[in-house]
């Protein structure tokens, strides 16, 4: 009989997270890195990397690094992997967590339906799914070598559910359609990876709720009114559903879509 200590450690693994300085990304990272793995962060952000990078917890056998590749890009992919190749020698986890959630630069994303612009739905599409793909695919004979890989998508509530308008009445932002429909996206794609990639690997989605972030008090009131837990997420709150599809704890699980969101969608 296995101990559980022994199922949830990832000594001499390594774990990839895209958006890994994020606030969701730079917890799953620290979870990660909490049970022995070597954690590559991928971010845009070069300094909010390094920083997280330097907040990893350590030992002697972990090596953390921080790099910046256009996981759009299959070119820019096909380096990365080489990359891993040169300085770890395997991957044994991929996160895909990067997102467009917001970029005050780009019009025509958090505003009514009818104003929302393509060149936001193209560019939410193009981070939240194809780098799932281009990362997958790429990536998946490392993933395969060791026979022990796990993909963690990170979706969302709002790839399984609709939208509750009445939460944002008192606010000047709505969850553009992009983000939803790519979200979703996310969740098949787990599917159609779970169906293909095993057994050497797992895939499976965590889809996270509202998570609080300064957000005002009559959003929150709003929000938590539709939760059972009453009350919004914190990072700290997917820490654990990362270690259990990473690790040994869930061998036996893929395809499936974790949903954490306090009860919400209920």
């Amino acid at each position: 009989m296995k101990l559980i200590n022994d199922m949830m450690n990832l000594s001499g693994k390594t774990a990839l997270v895209t958006g890994g300085a994020g606030h969701i990304g730079a917890s799953i990272a620290h979870a990660l890195a909490e049970a022995n793995a070597s954690i590559v962060v991928i971010d845009k952000n070069r300094d909010a990397s390094s920083q997280t990078i330097n907040e990893l917890p350590r030992n002697d056998r972990q090596h953390h690094s921080s790099w910046q590749y256009d996981i759009t890009s299959e070119q820019s992919v096909a380096e990365l992997k080489e990359k891993l190749i040169e300085t770890y020698g395997r991957l044994d986890i991929l996160v895909n967590c990067a997102a467009l959630v917001g970029d005050s630069t780009l019009t025509g994303w958090a505003v009514s339906f009818e104003n929302q612009g393509l060149e936001a739905w193209n560019r939410a599409i193009e981070i939240n799914i194809t780098s799932c793909f281009l990362l997958s695919r790429t990536l998946l004979p490392l993933l395969r070598a060791n026979k022990s890989g796990s993909i963690i998508n990170i979706a969302s509530i709002y790839g399984v559910y609709g939208q509750k308008p009445e939460m944002y009445e008192s606010t000047d932002y709505m969850t553009p359609a992009a983000y939803a429909v790519s979200k979703g996206g996310m969740v098949q794609f787990t599917r159609y990876l779970a169906s293909i990639v095993g057994p050497e690997v797992r895939a499976n989605t965590i889809s996270p709720g509202g998570v609080f972030r300064g957000h005002s008090t009559e959003f929150v009131e709003a929000y938590t009114k539709h939760t059972s837990m009453k009350r919004m997420a914190t990072e700290d709150d997917f820490k654990g559903a990362a270690l259990y599809f990473a690790s040994e704890l869930s061998a036996h699980a893929t395809g499936q879509n974790l949903v954490i969101d306090g009860g919400w969608g209920l």
